[in-house]
């Protein structure tokens, strides 16, 4: 004996929309991907809010970021307590790993100190090469070692010997593991922006001239090593170019430029080639200066063509220092 249950069209659209939607939260794990969490409440308690993203960053960038944007789907999340991961088991292996150095130390977080010297000449480098380990490094043109506590003294010591060596004014900086530090440097280099009115007086400027590197440092999991990612920028002035700017000469009498003939003078911003080891006032009074030497030069030779226009035959003309007679 049968028996026929007759359901509302509202209840089958219901269930049936319910069935799609949990179908379509399945992700397919073709790849045998498996999903995994991992703790990493104790760093972040110590690092702050917010430092959970230094980990997935260095997930990132340890594993490659083509890794997570394959075929294959992939997913990497973090938040205040946990990290999750949905990848293949060799994925996940390596992200344990990674996450184990960050929360591994944390109850007592180590600190780095970080130094800059900028030497003039590669040839320090001859001195040093029996005790420096070559390490590889990600950027084209750029060469990075690693060598022993002492041997880093004795390198310390002879590039401070050097004439051509200087640490850079950036200051020993702790760096925590698996936090990032910057290491800022620099000076204000000025120079005269423009001239103009009123009073056709110089207006200074500054550029900003120095470096900044990003370090992220990482122990490794046995404690041995560091391994630490540089980022360094730098902003140098090479040269500053001399800049000439015309302006009208207005006359005394109505305002009339130049007393009805249009006069031009030369107005030269002080521009120069050296002025990074210039300060702002010498720079000025030295463009000053040539400024009123050309002048007076101008004048001068204006005089003489006057003189010379208006003189007639057999009387003397005086020139200023000299005498001569027309005949």
């Amino acid at each position: 004996m049968s028996r026929r249950v007759h359901l509302p069209m509202r209840l089958v659209l219901v269930a049936a929309a319910l069935a799609a939607a949990r179908a379509a939260a399945q992700v397919p794990a073709d790849s045998g991907q498996v999903w995994k969490t991992y703790d990493i409440a104790p760093f972040v308690a110590v690092a702050g809010s917010g430092s959970e993203r230094h980990v997935v960053d260095w997930i990132l960038q340890e594993t490659g970021y083509a890794a997570w944007h394959g075929a294959s789907p992939a997913s990497l999340s973090a938040g205040p307590e946990k990290l999750a991961c949905f990848h293949v088991p060799e994925m996940q292996s390596r992200v344990e790993e990674i996450v184990t150095r960050f929360v591994g130390e944390a109850s007592s977080p180590h600190r780095f100190t970080v130094r800059v010297f900028g030497v003039a000449s590669p040839a320090w480098r001859g001195d040093a090469r029996p005790v420096l380990q070559p390490i590889p490094a990600a950027t084209p043109g750029v060469q990075a070692w690693i060598l022993a506590r002492e041997n880093a003294a004795e390198v310390m010591a002879r590039l401070r010997a050097r004439s051509d060596c200087q640490e850079l004014p950036t200051g020993p900086v702790l760096a925590a593991n698996g936090l990032p530090a910057v290491l800022t440097g620099g000076r204000k280099l000025p120079y005269v922006q423009d001239v103009g009115p009123p009073g056709w007086q110089p207006s200074s400027g500054a550029c900003d001239e120095g470096l900044a590197i990003d370090v992220h440092p990482l122990l490794v999991a046995d404690g041995t090593a560091v391994e630490a990612v540089f980022r360094c920028r730098i902003d140098q002035v090479e040269r500053l170019a001399p800049v000439t700017r015309r302006r009208a000469r207005q006359a005394a009498d109505g305002g009339a430029p130049g007393g009805g003939r249009a006069g031009r003078r030369a107005v030269s911003l002080a521009l120069q080639p050296d002025a990074r080891d210039r300060d702002r006032v010498g720079a000025v009074a030295g463009a000053r200066a040539e400024y009123r030497a050309r002048a007076g030069a101008r004048c001068e030779a204006s005089r003489r063509r006057r003189r010379d226009r208006t003189a007639t035959p057999g009387r003397p003309v005086r020139h200023r220092g000299t005498s001569r007679e027309d005949d």
